[in-house]
């Protein structure tokens, strides 16, 4: 009678212990929206600008220094981040 507990006992920790350790062998990477080598060919052949965020407004800076505009030539900050364009132009003033 021991012994046959001992067995049912054993056997269900081992089905306990299999399910567990063997179920993260089934799982599978969610696929990605996009194909991520278009993402990165597109960042290497256009790296003139680039998008900075502060809080809640983003914006587009060229490596030139203009900012405040798109790489289309539009409205290049936003305020809420990626809904209206509020500045056309801006820069820095230098005098001495």
């Amino acid at each position: 009678m021991v012994r046959r507990m001992f067995f049912w006992r054993t056997l269900a920790l081992f089905l306990i212990l299999g399910i567990f350790t063997g179920s993260p062998l089934f799982a599978q990477k969610k696929p990605l929206p996009y194909d991520a080598r278009n993402v990165v060919e597109a960042t290497m052949e256009d790296d003139d600008y680039t998008v900075w965020n502060v809080n809640n407004i983003a914006g587009w800076i060229r490596k030139d220094g203009q900012s405040a505009h798109t790489p289309d030539e539009n409205f290049g900050a936003f305020y809420p981040r990626l809904t209206a364009g509020v500045v056309y132009q801006d820069g820095l003033v230098w005098g001495g």
